[in-house]
């Protein structure tokens, strides 16, 4: 019931948010990018295996763990990451799609971080997956594209 208290049913358009808070300009931020990127509202959603050495690959087992998630729409892939961890920074690879991405190619931080990071191809020759590598302080969130 937490979220009736957020609003007064008996002025409309009154509520109790603060956007002075730094959790209320964040989620705002991230509302803000959502609104732009079609992939993130219509795509379809892949969780994606991580790897801490950038060949074995596997879904998050555990705790901490970086999750991360891409939705795709037509040619375009949105990936979403979290860095579970409270205390330690991680610097995990992240699937990306194959038939999407090629190595080299970059992928542009939308929230949480800054410039990019560059599409790797996997290092047995045949293997076809590509990847990041996202280095992600503890708890930080990003979205790239």
């Amino acid at each position: 019931f937490i979220r009736e208290a957020m609003f007064d049913l008996d002025a409309a358009g009154l509520d109790r948010l603060n956007p002075n808070c730094r959790i209320y300009q964040e989620i705002a931020r991230i509302a803000g990018v959502f609104h732009t990127q079609p992939a993130l509202r219509f795509g379809r959603m892949y969780f994606r295996e991580i790897s801490g050495n950038g060949r074995d690959f596997g879904l998050p087992e555990g705790h901490p763990c970086t999750l991360a998630f891409s939705r795709i729409l037509a040619n375009d892939e949105v990936l979403v990451a979290y860095n579970t961890s409270t205390t330690d920074q991680r610097a995990d690879f992240v699937l990306v799609d194959d038939t999407l991405h090629r190595g080299g190619d970059t992928m542009t931080f939308l929230y949480g971080g800054r410039g990019t990071v560059t599409v790797q191809d996997h290092p047995d020759p045949g293997n076809p997956s590509r990847f990041i590598q996202l280095p992600l302080a503890p708890m930080q969130f990003v979205i790239l594209r």
